[in-house]
Order: C-alpha cells, then sequence, then structure tokens
C-alpha cells in the first residue's frame, strides 16, 4: 500500500524535508528525488511532499475447525512464520504443550474401543531407544491384525516403563500376552500371565478421559535416573488420526440457491464459541478467557455447539 508520507520543505529550503531522510545523498539520489517531485507537481500534487512507500499491511485470515467434541480457531497472518519445524531435537521429558496436544488429540479421535496394558517383567530395559523397538515391534504386530491405535507411556513406581494403548478392534489377549513375552525377550512365565491386561471402553470417548486423568500423575511422567533416550510418550499408529467434522474460514462465500455474496463464518462462529467457553468460566467461578488475538485458541467441549451453529447458518458445510 503507497501512501503520501513526510512533511512540508520549511521555507527557504531548495529541497523538502521527509521522516526518515538521514545523512547525505548523492547526485544520483537527488535527481531521482527531483524526477519523482516533477511528477507529482504534473498531478496537481503540492511539490513540497515527498512520496515513500512504506510496508503493507499483513493480511489476516482466520479459520474455525469443528472436531467431535472440540473446536480450534486459528489466525493466519501474511510476512509472519508460524513456529515449529526444523530439525527435531531428543526428547528430553513430557513437555506442557505435548500434554496440551495429546489431551486434544485422544479427546478427538473417534473409533477406539479397547485398551491394552503392557508391563515389564521384573528384569528391564533402561535405555529408551530398545524400549522403544520394543514398542515399534509390538504396534506393527498389532497392526498386521487389522487395528489401529493410540498410545503413551509411563514410569511405574520402580522405575520400569509400561505402555497404555487403545486399539480401534479386538485382538484375544493370549495372543497379545504371548507376543508381548516375546517381543521383549522376558523368559519369565509370571510375566506372560500377568505382564497384559485388556479391557473394553464403556463410553465412546473413554481415551480422552483415560489422557486427563493420566496427565494428572506427574509422578509417572518423571524420567527415572539411570533412563537414558526417553524419546516420545504418546503417539497414533495404524493410520489413525484425528478428523475434523468441519472447517469455515474468513473468506466470502457465494449462496448457491440466490448467488448472495456472504461473510466468511468462522468469525461470528469463533465469536459465538468464545461467549460459550466465557459462559462456562463464569459458571465455573473462573475470569474470563483473553489470548493475544495472534494465534486463536481451543474451545474444549464446544465441537457438538459449535457443529450444530455451523449447520444452521451453512447447511453446505
Amino acid at each position: 500500500m503507497d501512501c503520501t508520507v513526510g512533511f512540508k520543505g520549511f521555507a527557504g529550503s531548495e529541497t523538502p524535508v521527509s521522516e526518515g531522510l538521514a545523512g547525505s545523498e548523492t547526485q544520483g539520489g537527488a535527481a531521482e528525488r527531483m524526477g519523482a517531485a516533477s511528477a507529482v507537481t504534473a498531478a496537481g500534487v503540492s511539490p513540497g511532499l515527498v512520496y515513500s512507500r512504506i510496508s503493507r499491511r499483513r493480511v489476516c485470515s482466520s479459520s474455525l475447525v469443528v472436531y467431535p467434541l472440540d473446536a480450534k480457531e486459528r489466525h493466519f497472518q501474511q510476512g509472519i512464520k508460524r513456529r515449529g519445524g526444523g530439525m527435531r531435537q531428543a526428547v528430553q521429558g513430557f513437555s506442557e504443550d505435548s500434554k496440551r496436544r495429546m489431551l486434544f488429540t485422544f479427546r478427538n479421535v473417534v473409533g477406539l474401543r479397547v485398551l491394552v496394558t503392557l508391563t515389564y517383567p521384573g528384569q528391564f530395559s533402561t535405555d529408551g531407544r530398545e524400549v522403544k523397538r520394543h514398542w515399534d515391534n509390538m504396534r506393527r504386530w498389532l497392526a498386521r491384525r487389522g487395528v489401529a491405535g493410540a498410545w503413551f507411556m509411563e514410569f511405574q513406581a520402580r522405575g520400569a516403563p509400561h505402555f497404555h494403548c487403545f486399539l480401534t478392534g479386538e485382538v484375544p489377549k493370549q495372543e497379545v500376552a504371548a507376543a508381548w513375552f516375546r517381543i521383549v525377550g522376558s523368559g519369565d512365565e509370571r510375566h506372560l500371565r500377568a505382564g497384559t491386561r485388556i479391557e473394553a471402553l464403556r463410553e465412546l470417548h473413554a481415551a480422552g478421559a483415560y489422557a486427563a486423568k493420566y496427565l494428572k500423575k506427574q509422578e509417572q511422567k518423571e524420567v527415572p535416573e539411570g533412563f537414558s533416550d526417553v524419546g516420545r510418550f504418546w503417539g497414533l499408529f495404524g493410520g489413525l488420526s484425528v478428523e475434523p467434522v468441519a472447517q469455515v474460514n474468513s473468506e466470502e462465500r457465494i449462496d448457491t440457491s440466490t448467488g448472495e455474496v456472504l461473510p466468511g463464518l468462522a468469525v461470528p462462529a469463533a465469536r459465538v464459541m468464545r461467549g460459550l467457553v466465557n459462559a462456562r468460566r463464569r459458571a465455573a467461578g473462573r475470569p474470563k478467557f483473553k489470548d493475544s488475538g495472534r494465534q486463536g485458541f481451543t474451545g474444549y467441549g464446544c465441537g457438538p455447539a459449535m457443529a450444530q451453529y455451523l449447520i444452521c447458518n451453512n447447511p453446505e458445510v
């Protein structure tokens, strides 16, 4: 965006005084400015002003993505780089950002029906790379049987790691126990009988409740002394992913029945979601939600309400 900026030249001065000019200038620069001044005069504008280019205003767009339980509002500004990317560093612990991502993922992934818990025998490795090789072999074994899942790892009081895995289908306990027994090279018959537990999930989104409960056990997230290369604490496998149920942005849209140009739904929908979040916070005696407005926010538990709002306001969603 070009704007006319600067100040009128002082009386008696041969050149106008412009904000941002400092020091001496070359003859070529002066000639270029004189040419610009002549063009301005020809256009009927006072030559006492100096034209200067200022930075373009960053264009901001937003989107609202609705998931089975939650909804996310995001802002995108041209010229601003989003965080992330680059070479991944070695994982040293369970970060707060990773905890938030895990909670959101486990709340909104669908189709999980079974919880499998895998523990180690009395003798276990303290090398995280070997532990993750065990788990990689186990999840590949599960994937070959046609099931996908979400998993997380924690540590027992004795310092041994163990895995909780939510699966999309059932696998016989005897087969799971035998596979885990073989993969870790246990050799302990007691581990074959008691090293695996399987239970059915009663609720549709039970994995999210398990994850919230799991995240409260801070003592089981601390990496024990002597345990090296811990690696990731959670993840998905077998092609499982979190899929949105609806998404809108701030760009204008066209009503297919009338041809009318309508404003985008992202901004008003985000306003509705913020009102819903703050109403719940007031009911719980918590302060009003505020943010910088730069990157948006997540409305936990707002997914069903926002999906209904979008359907009512835009049947094509």
